[in-house]
């Protein structure tokens, strides 16, 4: 067994360290283009995300914390940098992925251009205090994808390979979604969706194929269009095999209930106890919950 571990994980880094190469970059020119130092980086992503302005990007992990020094040998095992620029969602424009530290935890975004001179950030980096993160692209079946190799456990982001969690990604419609090369297309009748927190916040929405009930948005163009992309989404991610429960490590979080009702008379049902099961569920719930609050503006 410890051989077979070692041939995999040999494997798996001899894939990573190649993996950054020969990427597709984007036909049109455009701002990420033109970054040439860390300073201009930063500023960059700093102008796009003030909220995050003590992000700082280092070209060594290393050399800014002592206590990390071993996550640059990970980091260099895995053949992961602190950026890179590559054509993420396929548009012929240039987008950029950039690692770096806020105090002493990891953060990871992407710099995305949608075209005619529009950037905008999105976060690689699901916890506000991430112990380690390395983001390493590659190609697969034709699609970029982002091989996101972190840990979610304190105590692990100073250990080894095998203790690393991995999420395979790419942009879709124009959010990180995990790639599935082999979507359902099961047909998908209503979807309901329950939030509630701790502090006794309660939102519902439910959605057939004409939109959210009991609201201004039902049997109009939106609400169809809102509807088809929910059921795109989950048809994406294959949604009957994805797990029915996820739960992060701290307390006093949001508790998100999804059901999906498909197949005339089938039923799944998700529960998601700080709701961060999948980036796929994060985007499905944004969704979900901008469409809720759209509803209560409509019917005051």
């Amino acid at each position: 067994m410890k051989a077979l571990v070692s041939f995999l994980l040999a494997l798996l880094l001899t894939s990573s360290l190649s993996a950054q190469e020969n990427l597709p970059q984007g036909s049109h020119h455009n701002k990420i283009d033109d970054l040439k130092t860390l300073p201009d980086i930063q500023k960059l992503l700093i102008s796009l995300d003030p909220y995050d302005s003590n992000f700082v990007v280092t070209d060594s992990i290393g050399a800014l914390y002592e206590s990390k020094k071993r996550c640059k040998y990970l980091m260099d095992s895995l053949g992961a940098k602190m950026w890179v620029k590559v054509d993420l969602d396929g548009n012929g424009y240039t987008d950029m992925i950039v690692s770096g530290m806020i105090d002493e935890y990891f953060r990871s975004y992407c710099i995305m251009d949608s075209g005619n001179s529009h950037l905008y950030t999105v976060r690689l980096t699901t916890l506000e205090f991430q112990p380690a993160t390395y983001p390493v692209v590659k190609m697969i079946g034709g699609q970029c994808a982002i091989l996101y190799y972190n840990t979610r456990d304190k105590h692990h982001y100073n250990d080894s390979l095998e203790l690393l969690h991995v999420d395979t990604l790419i942009f879709r419609k124009g959010f990180l979604t995990e790639l599935n090369l082999h979507p359902s297309n099961h047909f998908i009748s209503k979807i309901q969706f329950h939030l509630e927190s701790v502090w006794g916040d309660f939102r519902s929405v439910a959605l057939d194929a004409n939109g959210p009930e009991t609201c201004g948005l039902y049997n109009t163009p939106k609400g169809k269009s809102i509807f088809k992309e929910a059921a795109d989404l989950l048809n994406y991610s294959d949604f009957t095999r994805i797990d029915s429960t996820y739960t992060v490590q701290w307390t006093d979080a949001a508790t998100g209930s999804l059901y999906i009702s498909y197949d005339d008379g089938e039923r799944k049902t998700i529960e998601d106890y700080g709701m961060q099961g999948s980036y796929a569920l994060m985007h499905l719930y944004d969704l979900l919950l901008s469409t809720e609050r759209e509803c209560r503006r409509k019917t005051k």
